[in-house]
């Protein structure tokens, strides 16, 4: 029986990762709104996300700009910067090394 729950994806995608920056810079770590805005994943994996690339891709720093108020910048910079790329578990992550 299908109970309509949306589907989860364990592996992020690039649009997943640029959008979970996105409300991140602007939101700040509003779980729920976070949440909303990635309906593909689960309150414990963005959460993990979170702590699992907070010092690779500089998170708390993106959190302590939008507690300061220093929202528009990052959210400029969303829509023209490229996505960090977040290496995945496995052989795929070391063939993307050389693609910026």
């Amino acid at each position: 029986e299908d109970r309509a729950q949306p589907r989860t994806s364990v592996k992020w995608m690039e649009d997943e990762k640029a959008m979970f920056l996105n409300v991140l810079r602007n939101h700040g770590k509003d779980w729920k709104i976070l949440q909303e805005n990635l309906p593909k994943k689960t309150l414990p994996q963005i959460k993990n996300f979170f702590q699992n690339n907070r010092n690779r891709l500089g998170l708390q720093k993106v959190v302590e700009d939008h507690k300061a108020g220093r929202v528009g910048v990052g959210a400029a910079q969303a829509a023209t910067s490229p996505v960090p790329r977040i290496p995945s578990t496995g052989s795929a992550a070391l063939s993307d090394s050389g693609s910026r």
